[in-house]
């Protein structure tokens, strides 16, 4: 059995390495069939791609999403966060705090987006496994904030939790 699914694709990510992935905006961050000559499209590739979950803490205009990555980080992105308070947030513990995991996730459902797909490494929930949790203790903190923030999301909505290879029976090839 080959591969099926897949979850490379990092929207507005630019790369900072020659040998890294530019992702960039995409139209949508719902699972899509990948496009064979660029994975940023959908196409009719038998492999479903599951974006990893990163956008705005709000709703910002489609101009600026699509230019956002490419405004200085410095300059004018600085000044956004500071005048307006808008980010770029991961569904990743441990690149976001609770409140920006819980404002993403209440912004994307409520704007009509079907799916979650949060993403760290095992080694993360190990001490010393990586930089964000050195000692016992912050990976209780980790683990504490995964658990606080499906807490939320179960109390708030109806999630139904499933496996990237389960993506494949809601999203099935043409």
């Amino acid at each position: 059995i080959g591969v099926t699914v897949d979850s490379s694709v990092v929207p507005f990510r630019l790369a900072k390495k020659p040998f890294e992935p530019n992702f960039g905006y995409l139209n949508s961050i719902e699972p899509y069939r990948l496009n064979r000559n660029n994975v940023r499209q959908a196409g009719n590739s038998p492999i479903l791609e599951v974006p990893l979950t990163v956008h705005f803490n709000k709703k910002v205009p489609q101009f600026l999403a699509k230019r956002y990555i490419y405004l200085p980080n410095v300059g004018l992105r600085r000044l956004l966060k500071k005048a307006f308070d808008i980010d770029l947030y991961w569904l990743r513990p441990s690149y976001s705090t609770l409140k920006q995991m819980i404002q993403l996730s209440d912004n994307l459902i409520n704007s009509g987006v079907t799916f979650l797909n949060m993403m760290f490494h095992s080694n993360e929930l190990m001490p010393g496994g990586s930089k964000y949790c050195l000692t016992q203790d912050d990976v209780d903190q980790y683990l504490k904030r995964l658990d606080d923030y499906f807490s939320y999301l179960n109390q708030q909505y109806k999630i139904q939790y499933m496996q990237l290879r389960e993506m494949n029976q809601l999203y099935p090839a043409r």
